[in-house]
């Protein structure tokens, strides 16, 4: 498993370095992003066809050639980025599944060893595989009788 898992990890690697252009935001940064998804595409298509048609009526720091790169760029990488979340989303299904499965294999563990371990034998052990799930009974506290 050690092999699969160092050749996933070599390949994840070889990915982010043919994509020398990923950035790293933090929450701040991101956070100031405009709330927009490929879903506007058609308005960035639009915006770039004026500018290329209409170079005149754009201010002269604006440079079209690097919004045309910016927008092909995004078409080009868009296809990447529905590829990783598909494989993301694969990866987390598997993970969420085996977490399940052992999960429940982990449960009849602590079941066998509570009914079969004698009273104060292997307490540390049992004590330690407490399922971080089971429902604790919360002990109701007392009142006091009323005094008249």
């Amino acid at each position: 498993m050690q092999t699969a898992t160092d050749a996933v990890k070599a390949a994840l690697a070889n990915c982010e370095s043919q994509v020398p252009f990923l950035v790293d935001l933090d929450d701040v940064q991101r956070g100031a992003l405009p709330p927009v998804t490929f879903n506007c595409l058609p308005y960035l298509l639009a915006c770039l066809n004026f500018a290329k048609t209409n170079p005149g009526k754009m201010p002269s720091d604006f440079n079209v050639v690097e919004f045309e790169k910016d927008v092909v760029l995004l078409q080009a990488f868009y296809i990447v980025v529905q590829a990783v979340q598909k494989t993301n989303e694969r990866f987390a299904d598997t993970f969420r599944a085996l977490l399940g499965e052992a999960f429940k294999e982990a449960s009849t563990v602590e079941k066998i060893a509570k009914a079969t371990t004698p009273e104060g034998e292997l307490d540390a052990a049992i004590s330690a595989m407490q399922n971080p799930f089971a429902r604790r009974h919360a002990k109701k506290p007392t009142t006091p009788p009323p005094t008249h």
